[in-house]
């Protein structure tokens, strides 16, 4: 699932004009999932918050379509976005702010030299797929 939403968002910087993006995912984690399910017997949806890093294969000339992309479109959902991979339901994507000495240490950590990005917080809401069996 997180792949294919990263594909997704690629393929939307792509068509924004960003030279070749690249999307890097540096911090998944789930967050508080609702008790209650979209319909009766269905499971409650998964929600995910991801930290993300774009930059592109010539960074100062791809940073400024991501951001008005991003800025123009903030929120996919399957409503308006039919090509947006199942089980993904929602995705929303903010910019975030951070330091640059947390930024040099995930670029360290990814073994890769320190590029000029930016940092996006990207949250998913997915449809687990499997309905709930009841236990009786």
């Amino acid at each position: 699932m997180i792949h294919e939403a990263i594909k997704f968002l690629t393929s939307k910087l792509t068509e924004a004009g960003v030279p070749k993006p690249r999307l890097i995912v540096v911090q998944v984690e789930p967050e508080g999932m609702p008790l209650v399910a979209l319909q009766p017997g269905d499971p409650p949806p998964i929600h995910l918050r991801l930290v993300v890093l774009a930059t592109a294969d010539v960074p100062l000339r791809g940073l400024w379509p991501t951001l008005q992309a991003f800025h123009r479109q903030p929120v996919f959902a399957r409503q308006q976005e039919p090509d947006l991979p199942a089980p993904l339901e929602r995705m929303t994507v903010a910019p975030l702010r951070l330091p640059v000495e947390t930024l040099t240490a995930l670029w360290t950590a990814l073994g890769r030299r320190m590029v000029a990005s930016l940092a996006y917080e990207v949250r998913l809401m997915a449809h687990p797929g499997e309905p709930v069996v009841p236990v009786v």
